[in-house]
């Protein structure tokens, strides 16, 4: 184990350097990681590549693929160039009015366009054009020229991200849903092209040198699997370089729940804290209504929805309502159209009051707390509805406005079944025939993330999900995979999330957040960034691989130490399943204490095994030392891996190393975590206080 700490040692003055990081073999003209020779055995093959599309080369004569209604790629090679002999005659024609998102869209098309091929592609304004058959353009958006072929494209089917690429006469029309649409058409057109494919902020893959390029006759639609996708970890991050910037939008998380719920402010002025998830003590601060109305609170740190049966339940209605008109009031519409619900969030970790009210409440509503949320919501949402159609009040309504509560811990099961005849059967005091848009934020709390989703374990979950889905078609979920006492440990989630996104689909879902290390926004250990990547493909469309999503991930991320880096991050799943069934782990927000910081989990043969594996991925990009910067954004890749067995050695006595080593581990760990960007510990906990006391 020895060489393990000097290796490292003589490495560590290169991990400052980050670069893109591009595949082996990346001067050709193939995908990176097909590593097909230049010139394909048959003109009939069809090259598959990461996302299993079909990348534009001499292969290519026609390809089509259905996943399911929301992504369907057809596209075909026509006898016309876009590039030839390293030049091109194509323009990229953009609106008048440029959005950011439309700028983003021509600037990442510039760029990569530009890297692939050697070109500098032009732009024009869209002013004055016409669509002729003559005309080699790639349009981006509602240009004129779009609009001149009269189409009536529904592009409110694409909803806020998706996007429509088709070709008409010798023009590429790449156009979009409201947001990010147009953007992620230049992605796909991007990937069909070059082979594009973005891994981490400097590694993503792209062919290069190409000087030959068939227009293709495209007939592409690519819509999310699901609309709002929370972006987390090194996403939600910010950087000052435009990779940094950029890898939210190539991967295609760029939403927040929180962006999308109002504002609930603690005081009565907009200075005041605010707070839209865990906030029901905002509405109703104890310390302002305790004493007035103490029917409104259960005793335990919990509202009582019920108000203990009392006729203060209309105040206690009121109050909240006259909560929302004010955020309303602050936040109209026409200013900060994004916010398009606002919840009433239970304090977290807290039981549900078990008055005698709300327990009559549960056992009448299929044995289930969130009975009472729910009408309290309704009750609260219809007061606010009045409020809004008042005539002085027009400058504040929102359409569609939603009422949320949180199905969660113990209100986590449906008030409500299905009938013999598959229907929704619900109490009549729960049946809401107006217009107030109630709607439950699924926080899937005992879903087992580290067992398969099928798994007997996630039985009860599965089915409120599907009860959920269907009775509140487009509603939001919320699921939890991780260690979060510990974030320097591996959990195994990736049996359970592709699965997951298939079921989320299927039962109506809009949103999701999956709370695997969120808050860690440099880059991450325990493999955590190949679990961001792979909810990102997913997210968008679950009918992927995930074999192929692993298979592109490792060598886009490691070259050639694909292989050692691939098999300790198999040896870690095996290590997980031993510590799952020895331990008897559940779901993940439930699991207490350090695991990497006991040597009650991980053995002396564990470790031995992981840093075999790193010894000799790190001999494998030996080669790239005379391309320093390429060989210090794969080391670093390594390095993040490096860090979970090495905090277990520096946090236990493994009895592996002499005082000396574990001294060199402890400062290579310092320096990785500090130049890796590593700000936490566990959840919310700085990892400052451990660095400073090694």
């Amino acid at each position: 184990m020895r060489k393990i700490a000097i290796l490292l040692c003589l490495l560590m003055s290169l991990l400052t350097v980050f670069t893109s990081c591009k595949g082996k073999g990346n001067t050709g003209d193939t995908p990176t990681e097909s590593n097909q020779p230049n010139n394909p055995n048959s003109e009939n093959d069809v090259i598959e590549y990461s996302g299993e599309l079909a990348v534009n080369n001499s292969a290519l004569k026609e390809f089509t693929k259905v996943y399911n209604e929301n992504h369907s790629f057809s596209y075909k090679t026509t006898g016309t160039y876009m590039v030839k002999d390293g030049k091109t005659s194509y323009k990229v024609v953009v609106p008048e009015v440029e959005t950011q998102t439309i700028s983003y869209a021509k600037n990442e098309l510039s760029r990569f366009f530009k890297e692939a091929t050697g070109i500098d592609i032009k732009f024009v304004s869209d002013k004055g054009l016409t669509h002729n058959d003559s005309n080699r353009y790639i349009s981006l958006g509602d240009t004129s020229l779009y609009r001149s072929l009269n189409r009536n494209d529904d592009l409110t089917a694409l909803k806020k991200d998706g996007t429509k690429i088709f070709t008409k006469d010798k023009t590429v029309y790449i156009i979009g849903g409201a947001e990010t649409g147009v953007l992620n058409g230049v992605y796909d057109f991007l990937k069909i092209n070059f082979g594009f494919e973005f891994f981490f902020t400097d590694s993503y893959t792209l062919r290069t040198n190409v000087t030959e390029l068939k227009l293709l006759d495209y007939d592409v639609t690519d819509i999310s699997d699901i609309e709002y996708r929370q972006k987390i970890g090194y996403m939600a991050g910010s950087s000052d370089t435009t990779d940094g910037k950029m890898i939210s939008y190539r991967l295609r998380l760029r939403d927040s729940y929180g962006d999308l719920l109002l504002p609930i402010h603690m005081g009565d002025t907009k200075a005041t804290e605010v707070k839209n998830n865990h906030n029901s003590l905002y509405f109703l601060p104890e310390s302002k209504y305790g004493s007035l109305y103490p029917e409104f609170y259960s005793g335990t740190g919990q509202l009582c929805y019920t108000a203990h049966g009392s006729k203060k339940y209309d105040i206690m209605t009121t109050i909240c309502a006259q909560k929302i008109e004010q955020s309303l009031m602050w936040y109209p519409a026409a200013e900060y159209p994004q916010y398009k619900s606002v919840l009433i969030g239970q304090m977290d970790n807290v039981p549900m009051c078990k008055c005698t009210e709300c327990m009559n409440f549960k056992s009448n509503h299929n044995d289930a707390n969130s009975a009472a949320l729910m009408k309290f919501m309704h009750d609260v949402g219809k007061k606010v509805n009045e409020w809004m159609e008042l005539e002085e009040n027009a400058a504040y309504r929102r359409e569609n406005f939603k009422y949320m509560f949180f199905a969660y811990l113990d209100t986590s099961r449906p008030p409500f079944g299905e009938d013999a005849d598959g229907n929704i059967e619900i109490a009549s005091d729960l049946k809401f025939d107006d217009d107030v848009n109630v709607a439950p934020f699924f926080a899937q709390s005992h879903l087992h993330t580290g067992v398969a989703f099928d798994d007997s374990a996630n039985i009860e979950q599965k089915e409120y999900i599907r009860l959920w889905g269907k009775a509140f078609p487009g509603t939001w979920a919320w699921s939890y995979g991780t260690f979060y006492n510990d974030f320097f440990t591996f959990w195994d989630l990736y049996s359970f999330y592709p699965d997951y996104y298939k079921y989320l689909k299927a039962n109506n879902y809009s949103l999701t957040f999956p709370q695997i290390k969120s808050c860690q926004t440099g880059a991450d250990t325990g493999f955590n960034v190949l679990a961001i990547y792979m909810y990102s493909k997913f997210a968008w469309n679950s009918e992927l691989s995930v074999e192929n999503i692993f298979d592109e991930y490792f060598k886009a991320m490691y070259a050639e130490a694909a292989e050692p880096m691939r098999e300790m991050f198999e040896d870690l799943r095996l290590w997980f399943g031993r510590c799952l069934t020895e331990n008897n782990w559940s779901w993940s927000a439930n699991m207490n204490g350090s695991i990497s910081g006991s040597m009650q989990y991980v053995r002396q043969g564990d470790i031995v095994t992981m840093f075999r594996h790193l010894d000799d991925a790190y001999s494998k990009i030996e080669m790239y030392k005379k391309d320093p910067a390429k060989y210090a954004s794969l080391k670093s890749h390594i390095d993040m891996e490096w860090l979970f067995p090495a905090k277990v050695s520096i946090s236990n006595d493994t009895g592996l190393f002499t005082e000396s080593q574990i001294a060199e581990i402890k400062t290579n760990f310092k320096t990785y975590v500090r130049t890796l960007g590593i700000q936490y510990i566990k959840e919310f906990t700085s990892i400052e206080p451990f660095i400073n006391s090694l």
